[in-house]
């Protein structure tokens, strides 16, 4: 696909490109700051872990992108990415962020159970040290 071709279709299909990504705002904690951890629905995994309080309210979504059918799509957040599992992911982490989808499955908290995309927890119901066993 020319690049004149996928930005019109973009521009009259936005949905076919966009991935939204489910926040759980304060559910991760350490010590004594909160972090939000961001699910992208395209990789299905955990994409981005952050204790940037703004982040979940201005990140809503990635757009995938492939200008020809041959060549790999490309991610608008490929580099920020921390899910190991998406091909399309650039991000770098030292932690396996799948042991925090594993443990909010096992709490009821899963992210197919999402009622929004944006979903505030009061108190955190993980410890940032269940990343830290993960190495």
């Amino acid at each position: 696909m020319k690049r004149e071709d996928f930005i019109n279709d973009f521009k009259e299909n936005p949905p076919s490109y966009r991935f939204k990504i489910i926040w759980y705002v304060g559910v991760l904690r350490n010590r004594d700051h909160n972090y939000h951890v961001g699910y992208c629905s395209y990789g299905k995994g955990v994409a981005f872990v952050t204790g940037d309080p703004l982040k979940p309210f201005y990140v809503k979504d990635v757009t995938i992108q492939s200008l020809n059918d041959t060549a790999l799509a490309v991610c608008s957040d490929a580099v920020y990415c921390k899910n190991k599992k998406c091909p399309l992911s650039r991000g770098r982490s030292r932690y396996d962020y799948t042991v925090i989808e594993k443990e909010l499955e096992e709490l009821g908290y899963g992210f197919n159970n999402a009622k929004s995309n944006v979903v505030f927890f009061e108190k955190p119901v993980l410890n940032i040290d269940i990343l830290r066993r993960s190495k």
